[in-house]
């Protein structure tokens, strides 16, 4: 082979090289490093009207309904949601973005939680969207990272990651509920009356807002409080008083 035709061929095996990678960097989904892990969630946040959250099994842990003026559990009879907790996780993914791609292989990803969701033995969530006009990819949420990193794998696709935020999505349907029944702070109540099933009254109650403590009416002669501020307990009952769990009072056994 002459000079020139060895130059020409080395000259043409470069440009095919170039053009190689070129290729290859033009058809690299954005999953590289550095790269959102959803990069459409953004822009589709205020678009989004469900968020179904599923365990393992596929087992559905909580429909999120948004209605005109609040969000719902639907698996708790339309019960209003923890806005703010759903709020922080969407945040926290729209945020999101890869530090390192990791295993592709189905076989290891039970080691991140990544396996399919519909398998009984996946130990991850996935979380799906349901907004107008943008389709967004249901997204595995696998074991934490320490405490500022998880792994996640998008649905449908091999690749699994490690992401620079750490969503928590609860496994339980009533940790997805709004929790407070009500909350009223202590120095707004003067007054409490507790009625017995057999007729006694029981009244502890404050002179005035100053007091520091509730004391007790009718205490029997020769009888003494424990403490000073034994009655203060009745008296911040309503303090965040919280909810475990409802259900639909027609669902309800007994009285």
């Amino acid at each position: 082979m002459s000079q020139r035709a060895l130059l020409a061929l080395l000259a043409a095996l470069a440009v095919l090289a170039v053009l190689v990678v070129w290729s290859q960097r033009v058809s690299t989904p954005p999953s590289a490093e550095g790269g959102k892990i959803l990069p459409d969630l953004q822009a589709a946040l205020n678009d989004i009207d469900k968020v179904t959250v599923v365990k393992g099994g596929g087992t559905v842990v909580a429909t999120l309904d948004r209605q005109p003026d609040k969000w719902t559990v639907m698996e708790r009879g339309g019960y209003p949601a923890d806005v703010g907790k759903l709020r922080k996780n969407l945040l926290a993914l729209a945020e999101a973005r890869i530090l390192e791609q990791k295993t592709s292989n189905p076989d290891n990803y039970d080691r991140l939680g990544v396996q399919d969701i519909d398998k009984k033995t996946a130990k991850g969530v996935a979380i799906s969207f349901a907004a107008a006009n943008h389709k967004l990819p249901t997204l595995i949420i696998g074991n934490a990272e320490g405490t500022k990193y998880r792994y996640v794998r998008r649905a449908r696709e091999a690749p699994s990651f490690l992401i620079d935020r750490d969503p928590d999505l609860p496994h339980d349907t009533a940790q997805w509920l709004n929790p407070i029944i009500v909350d009223v702070q202590p120095n707004r109540v003067q007054q409490v009356t507790i009625h017995h099933s057999d007729g006694e009254t029981l009244i502890v109650e404050k002179a005035d807002r100053a007091a520091t403590n509730f004391t007790v009416q009718d205490v029997p002669k020769g009888r003494d409080l424990l403490y000073a501020g034994v009655a203060n307990v009745i008296g911040n009952s309503l303090r965040q008083l919280n909810l475990s769990d409802v259900e639909p009072l027609g669902q309800a056994a007994g009285e």
